[in-house]
């Protein structure tokens, strides 16, 4: 296991901050079509759809590059995958949205027969997908990063906006994982925040 973490930490630390972005633009590119196809199978209950629309394999190639460029014009891939929050999912859901629509427009042409309700889902899965992809990806550098390194647990004194905001930025490191609050605040004790 070790070898691995090694090896990828190689490859992701010998990563250019373009070919970083590239990878998660690729990400974008490759998962909107993936929500397409999962939006009409579960419309649709079966893999008729597929066989019965020739054009529909041309869809998902549009909907791919509309992807690229829709989350390349919002700078999706310029998020750092540590940086990844609050407003980065915000662009991430509007990216999901103007694909969403794109791809409503286009059914006019391939899939006119498809319900609006396939098109709302497709956006949902278009969203969660993306956020829940970039969370594995964090979470995946993360595990490769901490390998062989001693954590140290920390105590953080104060549960207040500072204490809260400390936490936050010490979540992203890999050597010391913070554990619980000390305050003297009788309300916050016992309390998860």
């Amino acid at each position: 296991m070790r070898r691995i973490r090694s090896k990828i930490f190689t490859i992701v630390d010998h990563l250019s901050r373009s070919q970083k972005r590239l990878v998660l633009m690729l990400t974008d590119v490759v998962l909107a079509p993936i929500a397409l196809l999962a939006a009409v199978l579960l419309i649709y209950t079966s893999t008729g759809p597929l066989y019965s629309l020739p054009d529909l394999w041309m869809l998902f190639g549009l909907v791919a590059v509309i992807a690229g460029v829709v989350s390349t014009a919002f700078g999706i891939p310029q998020i750092k995958l540590n940086a990844y929050e609050s407003s980065a999912i915000l662009k991430t859901a509007g990216f999901a949205v103007v694909v969403a629509v794109a791809v409503a427009v286009l059914n006019l042409f391939f899939m006119p027969a498809f319900p609006v309700a396939g098109l709302v889902l497709f956006g949902m899965l278009l969203f969660f997908a993306s956020v829940g992809v970039r969370n594995l990806m964090l979470a995946a550098l993360f595990w490769v990063l901490r390998s062989g390194k001693s954590k140290r647990r920390v105590l953080i004194y104060g549960a207040g906006n500072t204490g809260m905001q400390l936490v936050a930025a010490l979540r992203a490191h890999d050597r010391i994982t913070p554990v619980a609050f000390i305050d003297d605040n009788m309300s916050l004790h016992s309390m998860t925040v």
